[in-house]
């Protein structure tokens, strides 16, 4: 059987195509379809098929890029493209460019079966001479390791006959959207820098590329060689990548173990070490899972502690504080054995309630809350747990230098302004010391010195004091309470009449 990819972007010519012949009968097989250019090249890395059958035009990359981009990973590929009437002198041109032939648009069901069985005689003849050049055997290696991590391999295939087989999966990464010409020009170093000096094979299993390897990677140094080699072509064009190691075999019939391993280490990837491979049987790679339930608990005690003093940290303008913090939160979140994904979206569901409290008595935040949005779903591209926390960081230095006031830097100013717009939260002086690195005995002092007040004696009669212009207002006596950060009525009764020197209940109705 040969392979056959058909590219079109109308959805009813792809499948048309696919149904309009007897594939098998004729020695074909249609191993996928493509709707424009880029998707084509990735499904060709996929599947390196015999003959693509190609729209000459298409939005975006056309026919003839695509075609000039094909021939620079694959010179003996057969293309046949396809063209309106309107479209022939532009198809003559793809013709030149080593292209077998056209057909025109509607496509005629006999030319078409015409032209697969010339090509058939030419492929087998191809495939007679590879055979015969001894080449047969390295074109076919893929297909080998692909049939032996699938667990259908031929009863009677023997591998390669090395002494020990190690397999490797590399996962290309990049903030943004990776271009298939420049993965596949990529993938072209890493195969000729294997596979020139006979070290290994490369092969792809999406979305990774696979190595197998002569030579296993126990010695460190063979490890860092070889990531050197993966990481080199990568950073040159502004991306990186992670390699794992399934580990080694010394037999054929274990890659699909290693294969496995190999894609558990994946799992975790996000949580590697950028400079190192990851490799089976290693301490440090044996990650622990908490259950679903046990997992939620921890989640939830990580945003909900974590949140609070976050916010009064940045209200405060504390950058150190700010920073441990967000170290603490992805402590304790990989302690929990949280995944990725739910990493990113609790720092961006943290950054985004700190930033709304903020904002919701600093007017002049309003603007920020908007450009902070865009920053924070930036977080979802992070590809390193380091550099999440690393952008994670960053964003709130923004968000601190955005609320930092003139004369902030003076401590009992900064926590009088705390009080003044937080009085209704649970503050204790323990708390706003600790965020500000000093002894809560030291800043009860201080503070007693400059305000003339303690400071719960301060908190209580800024609280009665927004309370006294609540029930003015008529609100409920249990509502006001609650408003101004008593949880219990009659604690807040007890406080008002001390200062006040009536009920809350008396007040209201004289008011």
């Amino acid at each position: 059987m040969f392979s056959v990819l058909i590219v079109d972007d109308e959805p009813t010519i792809r499948e048309g195509l696919r149904t309009l012949l007897p594939w098998e009968e004729l020695g074909y097989e249609v191993v996928d379809t493509a709707s424009n250019g880029k998707d084509a090249l990735r499904k060709h890395e996929l599947h390196r098929p015999d003959l693509m059958i190609v729209d000459i035009r298409m939005p975006g990359m056309d026919g003839l890029e695509l075609i000039e981009a094909l021939r620079e990973v694959d010179k003996s590929l057969h293309i046949l493209i396809l063209s309106g009437y309107a479209d022939f002198d532009y198809a003559k041109k793809a013709i030149l460019g080593r292209v077998d032939g056209y057909l025109l648009k509607p496509v005629d069901e006999d030319e078409l079966e015409d032209y697969l069985r010339k090509l058939k005689t030419t492929l087998q003849e191809e495939r007679t001479r590879l055979r015969q050049a001894g080449r047969w055997e390295e074109a076919s290696k893929e297909q080998r390791i692909l049939s032996a991590l699938r667990g259908s391999m031929d009863p009677a295939e023997e591998g390669f006959g090395w002494p020990s087989y190690e397999l490797a999966l590399v996962k290309t990464l990049s903030r943004e959207d990776i271009d298939p010409i420049v993965a596949a020009a990529i993938r072209r170093e890493w195969s000729d820098a294997l596979e020139s000096n006979g070290k290994g094979v490369l092969f792809t299993v999406e979305p990774y590329a696979g190595l197998l390897l002569k030579n296993d990677l126990a010695d460190p140094e063979a490890r860092a060689s070889l990531l050197r080699t993966l990481r080199e072509p990568c950073l040159a064009r502004g991306l990186d990548c992670d390699v794992v190691s399934g580990g080694k075999a010394s037999r054929w019939t274990e890659l699909e173990a290693l294969y496995e391993r190999a894609l558990d280490l994946m799992k975790d990837r996000f949580f590697y070490d950028a400079e190192t491979i990851k490799r089976y049987g290693d301490d440090a790679s044996e990650t622990q899972r908490l259950d679903g339930e046990r997992r939620g608990e921890a989640d939830a005690g990580v945003t909900g502690a974590l949140e609070e003093k976050l916010y009064l940290a940045v209200d405060i303008g504390n950058p150190d504080t700010v920073s441990q913090l967000i170290d603490e939160a992805g402590r304790l979140m990989r302690e929990a054995c949280l995944p990725e994904h739910t990493i990113k979206t609790r720092f961006v569901q943290i950054a985004g309630s700190v930033v709304a409290r903020l904002a919701a008595h600093r007017p002049e935040l309003q603007t920020v809350d908007r450009r902070l949005s865009v920053d924070m779903l930036s977080l979802f591209r992070e590809y390193r747990y380091d550099d999440l926390l690393r952008a994670t960081k960053s964003l709130f230095r923004g968000l601190l230098s955005a609320t930092e006031e003139p004369g902030a830097d003076k401590l009992v100013k900064r926590v009088v302004d705390l009080i003044q717009r937080n009085y209704h939260e649970n503050l204790k002086l323990e708390t706003i010391a600790e965020l500000f690195h000093y002894n809560s005995a030291y800043l009860g002092k201080v503070f007693k010195q400059a305000t003339g007040e303690y400071f719960n004696t301060y908190l209580d009669k800024v609280r009665i004091e927004q309370a006294k212009a609540l029930l003015e207002q008529g609100m409920k006596v249990y509502q006001v309470a609650e408003q101004v950060g008593y949880a219990n009525v009659d604690y807040f009764h007890t406080k008002f009449k001390k200062y006040v020197g009536t009920s809350p209940s008396s007040y209201r109705k004289k008011e």
